[in-house]
């Protein structure tokens, strides 16, 4: 990993400041703020933006226009969190590919996925997990499993449900190519809603006849998440807490 240019970095707050009590989440949302804020918390740890761009947030958001509502609802956010002495710190590149516990290993085990036997380069978080031979719709199942709590409606299946299916492509939130999972053999793969384009992508994947389940952003790194909350609490011996994103609706 890059450490001049990684997301993984303070995105607001004092960053001498002890912390004590962490919170952890998928993002950090004005609900977010408040839990932490109602609960005592001194920092919040996250995996998505906070300012609503994905790089340089702080540095971003400077540059917009002072009437744009991005650059306005940021700057409420950014006014409760230093109101309130808050830190929001964001670990993203190095969770996303870690090894057991990251967000692509995390969401693997969740499906009962063990039989690794191909990683994407340069990034690690595309990776193809063999099964014993089933169908896409008993496949489709497991991942409903996998997720339910975390997202409403269901996943959805893109094609048919009788194709038999034992590679599977799985990836960590938006990165999921269907090309590189073709590519790596898979004769299925798992994206995320917002990672790849329904009228391009989708469309490229039920052409070729390639079976592609999605699920939500959230719903995919949930197990990660938590992972990360355990992680700092027995890496660093800070109270940690996990929350739950809201499901996806």
């Amino acid at each position: 990993m890059d450490r001049t240019s990684t997301l993984d970095r303070i995105i607001d707050g004092d960053k001498n400041k002890e912390l004590k009590k962490v919170l952890v989440a998928w993002r950090c949302t004005f609900e977010t703020l408040n839990t932490a804020i109602q609960e005592g918390y001194d920092g919040i740890l996250v995996h998505e933006p906070t300012y609503f761009l994905h790089a340089d947030e702080v540095e971003s958001l400077t540059a917009l226009p002072d009437d744009s509502p991005r650059k306005i609802t940021a700057a409420r956010k950014q006014l409760l969190i230093q109101e309130n002495d808050l830190v929001v710190i964001r670990i993203h590149d190095s969770w996303d590919p870690r090894d057991e516990i990251g967000v692509a290993a995390s969401w693997a085990k969740s499906l009962g996925l063990n039989n690794l036997v191909f990683k994407s380069q340069p990034m690690d978080c595309e990776c193809r997990y063999d099964i014993a031979p089933t169908t896409a719709g008993a496949f489709l199942e497991i991942v409903k499993a996998a997720v339910k709590g975390y997202q409403i409606p269901e996943p959805c299946l893109f094609g048919s449900p009788e194709q038999t299916i034992s590679r599977v492509g799985l990836g960590a939130g938006c990165i999921a190519n269907v090309e590189v999972f073709i590519k790596m053999g898979c004769d299925i793969a798992i994206v995320c809603n917002d990672g790849l384009w329904y009228w391009q992508d989708i469309t490229f994947a039920l052409d070729r006849g390639f079976p592609v389940i999605q699920v939500s952003h959230a719903a995919a790194e949930e197990a990660g998440i938590q992972a990360l909350a355990v992680w700092v609490q027995n890496t660093f011996g800070i109270e940690s807490t996990y929350i739950q994103e809201k499901a996806c609706k």
